[in-house]
């Protein structure tokens, strides 16, 4: 896996996407009884519903309990960096490559 940059949106639905902000800010958030939020956050990451992410991990937060599962409404600016996990693609051949070489030399070393 690699991380790579996914900025301008659009995002698909349930893309996983690491949010981080070169300046703390408040991110609010959507509760069963209405909203809350948490302050100083610098990094966040979760699954992209619509024009909100459905939080799943903040970094070194104690107060990440809170939030987490619950979908937050994130500005996206100049000053936001959105990134998303994908394979990488020429490192999963090199692996598929040296499994291949490493059971042909197995079988050949066991034939002799």
């Amino acid at each position: 896996m690699r991380t790579v940059q996914a900025w301008p949106p659009p995002l698909s639905n349930g893309t996983p996407v690491t949010i981080r902000f070169t300046a703390p800010r408040s991110i609010a958030f959507e509760l069963d009884a209405g909203r809350d939020s948490v302050a100083a956050v610098r990094e966040l990451q979760g699954r992209v519903e619509t024009l909100v992410v459905r939080v799943t991990r903040i970094p070194d937060r104690a107060t990440e309990g809170r939030i987490v599962g619950r979908p937050a409404t994130i500005v996206l600016d100049s000053a936001t960096i959105v990134t998303r996990p994908e394979l990488d693609s020429w490192k999963i051949g090199y692996g598929i490559l040296a499994t291949t070489v490493l059971i042909f030399a197995g079988l050949v070393l066991s034939g002799s």
